[in-house]
């Protein structure tokens, strides 16, 4: 991988205040339900010979207690997934305490408080081949918490009541510290692992759906900005034809920011004329803007009268005289806004 240092124009600028994340929560905790549950746990043993073997980390419920924080000096931000409850099974207990007594069978404790933390950081890279840049993220500040004082052990097996006191300082000791590794490792692979694949497969560019050969250009310069209470980020914002490829259209990207504190809305998002100006010109390289609008599919609104500002003298015809018209959009450029009005200044159109 490569940091990203070409300069690329930007036509569009987003943010989102943090507080709309409070509406993914439920989504998050699915995600971190599924990278858990199942999670098989390395076994477990100690100098004196006492081991668990064969064991597995299920995830039982999840109180929804999921809090965003944030880390400027990573650039990124932490979630927080509080008073999750698992369940801890081990299919091969030996303990022994004392020469005669060696308890075998098998363990289950119930785990009613396990909190876990994941931070996201946001950065950028340059991929191999298209030179395109991307957002990548990286995993920070990830932590597992067991309450150990929270938790119910279950033995099976011979001798398992003899050994009960010492298992739980067992458990409470090495057990749990290999469950909080375990649960840290596997985020902490698996989070940036999972989004960099499905961001890396985009190559920065996504297909228009109904629109044949339309494509997006989304690349991002610069990394997510993680501010205090938003996240802003710059993309390319290049609408292009696949077969023709990418074109700058004639009007230069202006600088738009990334957020306006002096606005109260919690989502902006800034879309300047060189974006619109390629989504113009490629939806004219992609489809065929020509066809037939029947009046009578319009209540016969379309008469010689309506349409005499636009081609005078037709008038003449009989002003109630309706029309159908046959239209055929050969270019459609050099958009731009002036003092607040559109305008499009390069239309090429046969009626």
């Amino acid at each position: 991988m490569v940091l990203a240092t070409t300069p690329i124009e930007t036509g569009i600028s987003t943010s989102i205040d943090l507080q709309i994340l409070d509406g993914f929560k439920d989504a998050y905790t699915d995600a971190i339900f599924k990278i858990i549950n199942g999670l098989t746990i390395p076994d477990v043993h100690d100098d004196k010979g006492n081991y668990l073997k064969n064991n597995t980390l299920e995830l039982i419920e999840s109180v929804t207690h999921v809090s965003i924080e944030t880390d400027l000096s990573k650039n990124a931000i932490i979630l927080k997934n509080e008073k999750l409850t698992a369940k801890f099974n081990s299919q091969d207990l030996r303990y022994k305490a004392a020469p005669l007594i060696v308890a075998k069978g098998k363990a289950s404790v119930d785990i009613n408080r396990l909190d876990v933390e994941v931070g996201i950081s946001f950065d950028t890279k340059v991929l191999n081949g298209s030179q395109h840049i991307i957002p990548t993220i990286y995993a920070v500040d990830v932590a597992c918490h067991l309450d150990r004082s929270n938790i119910k052990i279950n033995l099976s097996g011979s001798f398992v009541n003899d050994i009960a006191n010492l298992f739980t300082v067992f458990f409470k000791g090495i057990v749990a510290n290999t469950i909080e590794t375990s649960v840290a490792g596997i985020l902490n692979s698996t989070v940036p692992t999972v989004v960099n694949k499905v961001l890396d497969s985009t190559e920065g560019t996504i297909a228009i759906p109904f629109v044949p050969g339309l494509m997006f250009d989304w690349q991002t310069p610069n990394a997510v900005n993680v501010s205090e209470s938003w996240l802003g980020v710059a993309t390319r914002g290049l609408f292009f034809n696949n077969e023709t490829g990418e074109e700058d259209p004639w009007v230069a990207a202006p600088t738009t920011p990334l957020h306006d504190a002096s606005m109260n809305e919690t989502f902006q998002n800034w879309i300047s004329a060189y974006t619109i100006n390629s989504l113009l010109s490629s939806i004219q390289e992609s489809i065929e803007l020509k066809g037939w609008i029947k009046s009578e599919k319009i209540g016969n609104r379309i008469n010689c009268h309506l349409l005499n500002n636009l081609l005078p003298g037709i008038a003449v015809y009989g002003g109630n005289q309706t029309v159908d018209i046959f239209f055929n959009v050969r270019n459609i450029s050099q958009f731009e806004i002036v003092n607040d009005t559109i305008l499009v200044n390069n239309t090429a159109l046969d009626l």
